[in-house]
This record gives C-alpha cells, sequence and structure tokens, in this order.
C-alpha cells in the first residue's frame, strides 16, 4: 500500500515518481499536471523542520522588542512564551484565485496563539482586522512581519 502524502511530507524519503517534477519536464506541456498545481512551490521540508542556528536568537529579539512596545513591566509576556521552550511554526502558501467572484475566504475567527509571525504574499490581499465593529484591509508591506496578536496574549496580559 502506497503511503499517503502526509506521510510522505514528513518523511520526505522516497516519494513516488508521480510527485516528483523534474527541470526535464515541461508542466505547462504536460495535459496530465492540472494548471492551477503548477504554482505550487516546490518545498524541503526537512529544511522547514530543522531549527536553524538563527532561529532562537531571531525569535528572542522579536519577543523582547514586542515586551517592550507592550510596557510589560513584570515581564509577564517573556516569562510566558519562554515556559515551554519550544518554537513551532505553521507555514501558509495562498496563490491567487482564479476564480475570486467564487471564492468564500475565511470567517471572521481570532488566533488562538500568542502570536502569529506572518511574512505577506506581494500579490494577494485579503487581510483583515475588526476595529470598532469595522472591517479594515491590511495593506501589503514588502518584505515586513505582520504580527498578530493572538487570544492567548490578550490573557497573559490582562492584569
Amino acid at each position: 500500500m502506497e503511503d499517503s502524502v502526509h506521510e510522505l511530507a514528513i518523511t520526505g524519503e522516497n516519494p513516488p515518481t508521480k510527485y516528483i517534477y523534474t527541470d526535464s519536464i515541461n508542466p505547462s506541456q504536460d495535459p496530465s499536471i492540472p494548471l492551477p498545481l503548477l504554482e505550487i512551490p516546490v518545498i524541503d521540508f526537512n529544511r522547514l523542520t530543522t531549527p536553524s542556528d538563527g532561529t532562537k536568537p531571531e525569535l528572542e529579539r522579536l519577543r523582547s522588542a514586542l515586551s517592550s512596545s507592550l510596557d510589560d513591566d513584570d515581564s509577564a509576556f517573556l516569562n510566558a512564551v519562554r515556559e515551554g521552550g519550544s518554537i513551532s511554526a505553521r507555514f501558509n502558501f495562498y496563490p491567487p484565485c482564479p476564480t475570486p467572484d467564487r471564492a468564500l475566504g475565511l470567517k471572521p475567527h481570532s488566533d488562538g496563539t500568542v502570536i502569529t509571525y506572518l511574512l505577506q504574499d506581494g500579490e494577494v490581499e485579503g487581510l483583515q482586522v475588526l476595529k470598532d465593529e469595522q472591517w479594515f484591509r491590511v495593506p501589503i508591506v514588502p518584505d515586513a512581519l505582520v504580527l498578530h496578536v493572538g487570544d492567548h496574549l490578550e490573557v497573559i496580559l490582562i492584569k
């Protein structure tokens, strides 16, 4: 029995040839490859799951900067984000929708995290925030990180 795509993504070992794209294949001229799949980027899962030496110091700098901007004198924020001692990441890719008039998007929600670091795509808009019962579009700022304050951070900072 063949492994599921999820299992293949975790191990990254011996994927079936149907999941391998080589430079010798021109996907735009291969009718067996659906056109929407041509835009999916190639991702090395080992690089995503292997912590780099620069990850923790960079996250610590972001955490410290956020703590300073929150005027967090008792360091409740820093203590809360250091307690677990682990770093997790979620990577999403939202390509431009081929039929935007038929897309529904996500329902309004809050992030159930402490903080989310988002690197926006240069083309795909759609992120909005709710303030005073009105929705506002978040503009795309090239090469900038958007920091989402999650539900857990709000709970941590309520004194």
